[in-house]
């Protein structure tokens, strides 16, 4: 997702959620529906913490400070995700770290499909 000129491209074919620096959705685009079966109306302004499995959460919270406290990083992981159905499944994400940056100031999740 980031070009070499250190500028963030981005792929259409990818759901992008984006977080304030508390850990709220704050933009999803329409393809997370496809993903994840939630609306947007369902995810805006809700912790991203609520949508991990609970035994992940406070772990996620801890690496999330982490991602903040790294200016402009980006991480390449995988996140388990409760779908709409209940059920927990895994997406491989890129989390850019834009806090500092232009007028995004938020996290920026990419998730490859």
């Amino acid at each position: 997702m980031q070009s070499v000129s250190g500028e963030i491209d981005i792929n259409l074919q990818e759901a992008i959620v984006v977080l304030n620096h508390k850990g709220e959705i704050i933009y999803v685009t329409d393809r997370i529906r496809v993903i994840l079966g939630y609306e947007k109306r369902e995810l805006i302004c809700k912790s991203a913490f609520m949508f991990l499995p609970s035994g992940r959460q406070s772990d996620m919270k801890l690496q999330y400070e982490w991602i903040l406290a790294c200016k402009n990083r980006t991480t390449n992981t995988v996140l388990p995700v409760k779908h709409k159905n209940g059920s927990v499944i895994r997406l491989a994400v890129t989390i850019h770290n834009l806090c500092h940056w232009g007028d995004i100031k938020g996290v920026v999740i990419a998730i490859r499909i």
